[in-house]
């Protein structure tokens, strides 16, 4: 992933693809990203917006590498914790309180769940 930044990681710039293949498929954040610096890019950094979750995946190993511990507990104790947000979490068999939204025609919809922990990092935060 040469010539990528954490801005360009976290701003939806840095070219890559999104591929939950490659998100659910790997058992950790450092093998999503070991196989998307292996994949195609969609775009050279900074050119394009494009969505891509592999991209906050890279970003959540960064910070896995940096801090030595999952991302989810840096997040919790860097973030959700100081903020007081004890109750919020990503795994959604232990959140109770999530509130639960509608469709167009008014019936109840359960938020998304994101059973592969590659998806985490762009959106996998209940609260």
């Amino acid at each position: 992933l040469a010539g990528l930044s954490l801005h360009h990681l976290l701003t939806d710039t840095a070219g890559l693809f999104d591929d939950e293949a490659t998100l659910c498929a790997a058992p950790d954040l450092a093998t999503v990203a070991a196989r998307t610096a292996a994949g195609p890019r969609a775009a050279p950094a900074g050119a394009v917006y494009l969505p891509s979750r592999n991209g906050y995946a890279v970003a959540g190993a960064v910070l896995e590498a940096h801090a030595g511990q999952p991302f989810e507990e840096v997040v919790r104790r860097r973030l959700l914790r100081p903020a007081g947000m004890v109750s919020a979490t990503f795994d959604p068999q232990r959140h109770r309180l999530y509130a639960q939204g509608t469709s167009p025609s008014g019936a109840a919809v359960a938020p998304e769940r994101f059973p592969c922990r590659g998806a985490r990092p762009a959106a996998g935060l209940l609260a």
